[in-house]
């Protein structure tokens, strides 16, 4: 494969029509004036590639801020108190359509589910009908036919309602489109950037050059070897006219940066509202399976309860016994069963008088005895007289 020579008059010819003139000259014409071409070209690109890298920087400022307050922050200096209003406003249109979009929701939520709004709950007329007229049989049809209309009036506030809310939607998304946002902040910068310009002047120099050895001088623009320097004009300073275009081209992407915060803050609101009505749908769900027919949790409880508690009572009446008090009754029961043993042996109940009358004598008798040992004991001791 091969390709045509930059100086031939096809390549120029078939490259782009404004060079088409120059087919005409000698090779070396030619080939200059496409070098000339393809360095503009060149600069022009690297030019471009400049300005889309900066723009991109900008907007990556922008895109970053999470508040109105902190996109306001991102715009050059100058321009900030001058668009805070405007882009405050477009935040707050934005505002009023996330609240009309939920009310929306709203509506058509509780349309699906059967329900009625309690701010759109029509008010039923009550009449009162007399017991005879009931009697007859009249009242029924008249009844009807006056819940009907009810019913259908309530089903038209609320599809009125929904008429509404949509048609009050599409003003503010109007409102909100690219071109009109757009237009919204335009006027205030193209404003203030004329301001800035008017009060942004560099003075235009030029520069004295002698000639030869003459007191004759050239004023020239160049200030390498001048002798003396001038003001011949005023212009605008290059650095402001450059800030001020720049903003311009992204007025749009502030205006939809701002409409983005409000809408994703709602977003993060909705999803929080979305996961509370899932944790109480489950909620629902669990109460549900806990009230089925069976034992109640409650009756299981107090079941429980009263086990442990019966059991808590027998060990507090063992441990509240006096002390001693289990060893003597165990002995009385000892003593009782042997008694009843030995009643049980004998052939007679109860002791006759003259076996009583006996046992007196001998427990008289052993009485006496213990007396004279006692008083034995003292004589010896010299403290009493002996006994004959």
């Amino acid at each position: 494969m091969s390709f045509a020579p930059a100086s031939s008059s096809s390549y120029v010819r078939g490259s782009t029509p404004a060079v088409a003139p120059i087919a005409g000259a000698s090779s070396a014409t030619a080939s200059g004036v496409l070098n000339a071409m393809t360095d503009a070209q060149a600069l022009a690109t690297a030019q471009h590639e400049a300005s889309a890298s900066a723009a991109f920087v900008r907007r990556l400022a922008y895109n970053d801020a999470v508040t109105v307050a902190d996109l306001v922050l991102a715009l050059p200096r100058p321009y900030q108190f001058a668009l805070d209003a405007a882009i405050r406003r477009i935040a707050e249109l934005a505002e009023k359509r996330v609240s009309i979009r939920a009310a929306i929701r709203r509506a058509e939520s509780a349309d699906t589910d059967g329900k009625v709004l309690p701010h759109l709950t029509v008010k039923s007329v009550q009449l009162q009908p007399a017991r005879e007229y009931e009697e007859a049989g009249r009242w029924l049809p008249i009844k009807a036919r006056l819940d009907a209309a009810a019913a259908k009036h309530q089903a038209d506030v609320k599809a009125i309602n929904l008429e509404f809310l949509k048609d009050e939607r599409a003003v503010y998304d109007t409102l909100l489109a690219n071109e009109a946002v757009f237009n919204s902040l335009r006027g205030v910068a193209h404003q203030r950037k004329a301001e800035l310009e008017e009060s942004h002047k560099e003075p235009v120099f030029e520069y004295a050059h002698k000639t030869g050895t003459m007191d004759d001088v050239v004023w020239n623009k160049t200030p390498s070897g001048s002798s003396d320097t001038r003001i011949v004009d005023w212009e605008t300073s290059r650095a402001v006219v450059y800030e001020g275009d720049n903003l311009i081209s992204d007025l749009f992407f502030i205006a939809a940066r701002a409409i983005a915060i409000v809408e994703q803050k709602d977003l993060v609101l909705r999803t929080k509202i979305e996961k509370k009505k899932e944790i109480e749908k489950k909620a629902d769900t669990q109460m549900e399976d806990a009230t089925r027919p069976g034992p109640s949790i409650q009756s299981t409880i107090d079941k429980a309860v009263d086990g442990k508690l019966r059991a808590l009572s027998d060990q507090v009446k063992k441990a509240s016994r006096p002390l001693g008090l289990g060893a003597k009754t165990k002995k009385a029961k000892t003593q009782k069963s042997k008694a009843t043993g030995a009643g049980k042996a004998s052939s007679s109940k109860a002791t006759t008088p003259a076996k009583k009358s006996a046992a007196a004598s001998s427990a008289k008798a052993a009485g006496k005895s213990k007396k004279s040992a006692a008083s034995g004991k003292k004589d010896v001791k010299g403290k009493g007289k002996a006994s004959n």
